[in-house]
């Protein structure tokens, strides 16, 4: 008779947030972890779609490509499932590494020092090789 209590309680599928944003963890209803299991993210009125899986302990690491309302659709192939939203609003655009000006001038005299020190490196060998 326990046992197919634990298997009923095993078709039950539950979902936390962890303490960092946008991380959850999935499981069963028994506590362990739903390892592996194929997620599902699609933007809300939307045809975008992103597929993954979760790790080993059932944890999606979930990073919002585009704000709006994304809806998580968590399986393990077997039957069990969980549906979670996650609300994203202003997530930052990817912004082209830009270096201040003071870092563009000392990586263009380290280049200009390093080119101009190999040629004359190798100028002064062959000077030498001829005398």
């Amino acid at each position: 008779m326990t046992f197919w209590i634990w298997v009923l309680l095993a078709h039950g599928v539950s979902w936390k947030p962890l303490p960092h944003a946008r991380v959850f963890q999935v499981f069963y209803d028994n506590g362990t972890p739903m390892a592996y299991a194929l997620v599902e993210a699609q933007l809300k009125d939307s045809q975008k779609t992103l597929e993954f899986e979760a790790d080993s302990l059932g944890r999606i690491f979930f990073v919002p490509p585009d704000s709006g309302t994304w809806i998580l659709k968590v399986s393990d192939g077997l039957g069990h499932g969980v549906v979670i939203p996650v609300q994203t609003s202003g997530v930052p655009s990817r912004a082209p590494n830009t270096l201040p000006p003071w870092q563009k001038a000392l990586f263009g005299a380290s280049l200009i020092w390093g080119i101009a020190g190999t040629a004359f490196y190798f100028l002064g060998r062959r000077r030498r090789a001829y005398s």
